[in-house]
């Protein structure tokens, strides 16, 4: 090979030499070393281009090996360098790496690096892990196998792809230039069920026996759209009623794309085209024959697997779980009626509210609204007046005054008509409470109607109702002894239940017979200065009641009772809680504030029990030594016990508690305490000493009583008197 010219193009590579220029070589002192490779010795003779060269080093040979611009001899590959990339497995579960191979042919005598850059569809790598990286392909290899970590989530989401692609660099760029692997997502697909009133039993949509006008919308919802070829088919748990019987199911018109409904089941099907992931069935009352109300739920089971429907379609892999419930009663019409006025809040503008009440803000003009109307018809002729009254008067304005009903076929006297109340704003700043009554003309013998309670929250200067938290003290230790510690809320010049303001969500704050608070009333309940790890937990309103004029007890107000817990560190400083009790649970326009104090704990050792009794002759028993407070992170307690009289009883050694996270100083440790044989016959006592060393200002603990009882037998003995003993024959004395 000597003296053999080659033509290096020095524009491969990208900027190795100025201007892309070519420089012709001379190569001298070859020596092949391998088949395709030779040592050789290069110098420059010449530019072809007749521009000014500059290059850099190493550079580039043709789209072969590196080659350094030096004096002494280097190796030089004449084959050029393939590089390609593969998978090197199959599709993964999210969780699992992606495997790949790079293979570069041939091999190469040096380790050679290899560009790539690593993307993805859908998110299942770390942002760390995607972009450009740098595999080394180990010298004489030819392959260099990499792994993409993917991250386990418990998201329904789209399968997805890892890709890598082999970037320019030193080596020729060959077929396949990029590898991808499938990520198969494994989690679930989530259905949400819901409806205008979500799943509170307490809150439920009233409807009457087939009335067509009447209908309830509920909305199915997944997680995500589906794919094309993936079919779910969400099942309804119904209960309480008969579908069919007591009411119809449809889909709302028009129907999504991709949603069909057969009896109790919605079945989605995934397309290219279809994106919708939810649905909307109105179900609608019907006629049956028989006399019963029905209070009908409609759920979502909590999870279901998949299942293989017909060709080309198949189910979700990973099944379903789903979550959510409404629930509705429907009054039926089949029962014999009693003639009765019938009065119920206007759920259209108020929302349903229990205990037949609602709430208006005082000089509000547009008041609130409640509906009457009549249980049976009255009879072909017959005209029906209903006119509400007030107690205390003067406080609303009712509107209309009078309300008139036609009874037979062509009567209204079923049709609902409202009534609406107006608060009078006077100056006091008082919240009111006004009971409107409803007398009745010319309806088969009724002449009353029912009460409605309106209460009218004033709006003039208020001050805020002072809140009494019993008891005033709580000790810390109390915390550690219980699952929850109790107090109750009261508040002064409020009740709790009552009017609140004027977001009308008594129905979804506690449940009205048992007066158990709920989540969001709990919410309502906040606290601050508290010990980190202090919570409401539970809560109930609790009637109080009072004595009247006439010495009858009388509900006047509502207290509640509430729970907190505690999960923080040991409290070993005073401290003052603040509890506000939002406006919302109160009959009160503004909110309620009060306080109670945690007392720290002191620092103390308890010993248990106070008294041992032992036999002598080895006989053995423990008692129990255990620190009140933590002494701190790091902190070494001792407690060494000591014996008053060593020869009658002896104790076992030091016991030591750590403090801190992970420390044992809550955890009972024993102390061992043994009885000695002695000669004598005599019973002992003896108490033993507790010393407490490294805790706080703590030096000792409550000593041990101990009661030895003997084990031998004391000899009986004869006393005779002095001068001896005269016994007389006979003498029985």
């Amino acid at each position: 090979m000597s003296d053999t010219q080659l033509v290096a193009d020095l524009a491969y590579g990208g900027d190795l030499c100025a201007g892309g220029a070519e420089l012709t070589f001379r190569v001298s002192e070859a020596v092949v070393t391998r088949p395709g490779f030779a040592s050789v010795a290069l110098s420059a003779i010449g530019d072809v281009n007749s521009g000014p060269f500059a290059c850099r080093s190493p550079f580039v040979i043709g789209s072969g090996g590196g080659v350094e611009l030096s004096g002494s001899p280097v190796e030089v590959a004449f084959d050029d360098l393939r590089v390609s990339v593969e998978s090197a497995g199959d599709d993964v579960v999210e969780g699992s790496p992606a495997e790949f191979v790079v293979t570069a042919t041939p091999a190469q005598v040096v380790d050679w690096e290899i560009n790539l850059e690593v993307s993805q569809t859908g998110s299942f790598a770390e942002p760390d892990d995607i972009g450009e990286i740098e595999v080394v392909v180990a010298a004489n290899s030819g392959t260099a196998q990499f792994s993409v970590p993917t991250v386990a989530d418990a998201d329904d989401e789209d399968d997805g792809l890892l890709t890598a692609t082999i970037i320019p660099g030193r080596y020729e760029i060959v077929s396949p230039v990029a590898a991808s692997v499938a990520v198969i997502d494994d989690d679930p697909t989530a259905v949400g069920l819901s409806g205008p009133l979500g799943a509170d039993v307490g809150s439920r949509v009233f409807w009457h026996e087939g009335d067509s006008t009447s209908t309830f919308e509920l909305s199915l919802t997944l997680s995500r759209a589906l794919k094309a070829n993936e079919v779910l088919e969400v099942p309804l748990v119904v209960a309480g009623g008969v579908l069919g019987d007591d009411f119809s199911l449809a889909l709302r018109t028009p129907a999504p794309d991709g949603v069909a409904l057969s009896g109790a089941s919605v079945t989605f099907t995934g397309s290219d085209a279809n994106t919708n992931n939810e649905a909307v069935l109105v179900m609608t009352p019907l006629e049956d024959s028989d006399a019963l109300d029905e209070v009908v739920s409609v759920s979502l089971p909590g999870e279901w697997p998949s299942a293989t429907v017909a060709s080309p379609t198949t189910m979700i892999a990973d099944g379903a779980v789903g979550s959510g419930r409404a629930v509705f009663k429907i009054i039926d019409n089949d029962k014999t009626a009693t003639p009765a006025v019938l009065v119920s809040v206007d759920t259209t503008s108020l929302g349903l509210f229990p205990l037949q009440q609602i709430r208006i803000a005082e000089g509000d003009p547009a008041g609130g609204a409640y509906l009457v109307s009549l249980a049976t018809d009255p009879g072909d002729g017959v005209t029906v007046t209903v006119t509400p009254s007030l107690q205390p008067a003067g406080k609303l304005t009712v509107a209309p005054a009078l309300l008139t009903y036609s009874g037979g076929a062509d009567g209204d006297w079923a049709t609902p008509q409202k009534i609406t109340v107006v608060a009078v704003d006077d100056e006091d700043d008082a919240h009111e409470q006004v009971r409107v009554h409803h007398s009745v003309k010319g309806y088969q013998g009724v002449s009353v109607g029912p009460t409605l309670n309106v209460v009218v929250i004033d709006d003039d200067d208020t001050p805020a109702p002072d809140l009494v938290v019993l008891p005033a003290v709580v000790p810390a230790n109390t915390f550690a002894a219980l699952s929850s510690v109790g107090v109750e809320l009261a508040p002064v010049g409020a009740s709790f239940g009552g009017a609140g303001n004027l977001d009308n969500r008594g129905a979804a704050l506690w449940n009205p017979v048992t007066g158990e608070l709920t989540a969001e009333a709990l919410a309502l309940i906040s606290l601050s200065g508290e010990p980190a790890g202090l919570k409401v937990v539970s809560g109930r309103l609790v009637p109080n009641a009072d004595q009247n004029s006439n010495g009858r007890l009388k509900t006047t107000r509502v207290n509640a009772f509430v729970n907190f817990a505690y999960s923080g560190a040991t409290i070993t400083t005073d401290t003052t809680v603040t509890v506000t009790v939002d406006q919302a649970l109160l009959s009160s326009a503004k909110d309620a504030v009060g306080s109670f104090v945690i007392t720290a704990l002191t620092p103390a050792v308890e010993v248990t029990p106070a008294v041992l009794e032992l036999v002598e002759g080895g006989s053995n028993a423990e008692y129990t030594v255990v620190l009140t407070t933590d002494p701190g992170q790091g902190k070494t307690v001792r407690v060494k016990p000591a014996s008053a009289d060593p020869d009658a009883v002896t104790v076992s050694g030091t016991v030591f508690f750590t403090g801190g996270t992970g420390g044992d100083w809550s955890q009972a440790q024993t102390v061992t305490v043994t009885a000695v044989d002695d000669d004598d016959a005599d019973p002992e006592t003896v108490v033993l000493t507790n010393t407490v060393t490294g805790y706080s200002r703590v030096t000792s603990a409550p000593s041990v009583e101990v009661k030895v009882a003997d084990d031998e037998t004391a000899l009986a003995s004869v006393v005779l008197p002095v001068g001896g003993l005269v016994v007389v024959e006979g003498d029985v004395s």
